[in-house]
């Protein structure tokens, strides 16, 4: 089974209105990626793109704030390599929470999936404005850690911006 994942981090839009239109146009889940708000505006913003994915029945994942994730009740979060153990999240938030773990390397992807991830983040493929301390892996490197692991995996980091239209 494919996936399409939508992540947006830069919205002319309301967030829930850009997730609203990702999901008429197929996308199957949502990682909440907001570098432009925190506390209350972050919450708020979260609940409102939560409440338009339950609408559809599309998982939300929160990046990189486990406790945001568990506070709303959101599908999951994903940790970046500074955010958190995927063990520790993982017992925290129990069975049935979806763990993603940014892995930019088949020995940190292995790590993860014996941790609990249910899926790895490889990257950054492009380089990015909001990492600027990752370097991109090559198409090989990619596909190494693709073949390391037995859990799903996406490609993030730098990835070109898609114009979402209704």
């Amino acid at each position: 089974m494919t996936d399409l994942r939508f992540v947006q981090d830069n919205p002319s839009k309301t967030m829930a209105d850009l997730v609203r239109e990702a999901i008429a146009q197929g996308a199957t889940m949502i990682q909440l990626r907001e570098k432009r708000l925190n506390g209350a505006a972050l919450e708020e913003e979260a609940r409102q793109v939560l409440a338009v994915c339950q609408e559809s029945g599309i998982p939300l994942i929160i990046n990189d704030d486990l406790e945001l994730a568990l506070k709303i009740h959101a599908d999951g979060v994903h940790l970046g390599q500074k955010d958190g153990s995927c063990k520790a999240a993982r017992s925290i938030a129990g069975e049935d929470f979806i763990i993603g773990v940014t892995a930019p390397s088949v020995v940190l992807a292995r790590q993860a999936e014996r941790d609990g991830a249910d899926y790895i983040g490889a990257g950054a493929i492009y380089p990015t404005q909001t990492k600027t301390d990752t370097k991109p892996l090559t198409p090989q490197a990619l596909r190494e850690i693709t073949k390391a692991i037995s859990i799903p995996a996406v490609a993030i980091g730098g990835l070109p911006k898609t114009t979402w239209t209704s």
